[in-house]
């Protein structure tokens, strides 16, 4: 795949979140239209703050049928759901408790367990369940680390060339904070109908370049695995991220 077709630039941070709303609404009814239901996996961290405050603000939370959508995580820090680093607790917060949303629709990963490895299989087995073909989400939401990292899946991660499953558990990965994971992996990525990235901020602007540059690799850069997606890619970024990459790749 050629990501840099999939490269959208918007103005600033909000207008990446505005552009990342309307999206995420026409792909919530056209899957509602074609399945019955949404399928729609959330990320953590700073990149989809403004997204959430977006969707869950008054004139905007009735644009997605909450009814009729199921949310899933790409991935979990160690922490119980009111932890301040929870992936869970940030989409709570901002957007969840905000929507119609019913909480048998909301599958969060309990990465706080103990038994991370059993907790890692029976979320696997909760995204076979509900999603057609097994596995295959409707959109799953991502930012990009300053590392260049997406869901937990570091630089030099195994599982970024050798997948074990769809959701794994990471044990002390190399990564700030320094906790357990619970992570999507790549054939998450591949069986996806739409992926949909949201990169905003200068001190993300070196990451999104090495994503276009082609000396680098999917180890070095796992952000490069959403071009293995079968499904249809969007990166959203702002001009801040967006301003090595214009004369590094898209020139």
């Amino acid at each position: 795949m050629d990501l840099k077709s999939a490269l959208s630039v918007e103005t600033d941070s909000l207008a990446v979140a505005n552009r990342a709303a309307g999206i995420l609404a026409v792909l919530s009814h056209q899957a509602i239209g074609e399945r019955g239901e949404f399928t729609l996996a959330l990320t953590g961290g700073s990149s989809p703050a403004q997204l959430y405050d977006r969707l869950g603000s008054s004139d905007y939370r009735t644009q997605l049928d909450w009814s009729r959508t199921r949310v899933f995580w790409g991935d979990e820090r160690a922490v119980v759901p009111t932890d301040p680093l929870s992936n869970f607790g940030q989409a709570q917060n901002r957007l969840l408790r905000h929507v119609p949303i019913s909480p048998d629709r909301v599958h969060r990963m309990q990465a706080e367990r103990n038994d991370l490895e059993n907790a890692a299989s029976e979320y696997q087995q909760v995204l076979r369940t509900f999603t057609k073909p097994q596995g295959a989400l409707d959109v799953i939401l991502l930012g990009v680390g300053v590392d260049g990292h997406i869901f937990s899946l570091y630089p030099g991660c195994s599982e970024i060339t050798t997948p074990t499953g769809l959701v794994v558990a990471l044990r002390n990965p190399p990564m700030d904070p320094a906790v357990d994971r619970l992570t999507l992996t790549p054939l998450a990525l591949q069986a996806a109908r739409h992926v949909l990235v949201l990169v905003q901020g200068e001190n993300k602007a070196a990451a999104l370049a090495r994503l276009f540059d082609p000396a680098t690799t999917e180890t070095e850069v796992p952000a490069k695995l959403v071009a293995r997606a079968k499904g249809t890619v969007s990166i959203l970024a702002d001009r801040a991220a967006a301003r090595l990459v214009t004369h590094l790749a898209l020139a």
